[in-house]
């Protein structure tokens, strides 16, 4: 599921990108790469070997969540006039 939701992410920031002009294309790549740290840095925080086997299972789907929202995000960046 991360892999389609990672996919469709990609699939939608390149379509967002295809309707932004020069300058607004790079507002979105900084957006986009900040997202991604602090997608990352977010999901990283739900870890702790400490918390017992689960925690993994717990920072995958906080990826997976977050994914699937930015790619809902994305696939309605700048459609609106």
């Amino acid at each position: 599921e991360l892999k389609l939701q990672d996919a469709r992410l990609n699939q939608a920031y390149r379509g967002a990108m295809g309707r932004l002009n020069a300058r607004q294309q790079g507002k979105l790549r900084d957006a986009q790469r900040a997202w991604i740290a602090f997608r990352d840095a977010d999901c990283a925080a739900r870890q702790d070997e400490e918390w017992g086997s689960l925690y993994r299972v717990e920072a995958a789907f906080c990826v997976l969540e977050k994914t699937a929202r930015r790619a809902d995000e994305l696939e309605s960046f700048a459609l609106r006039p």
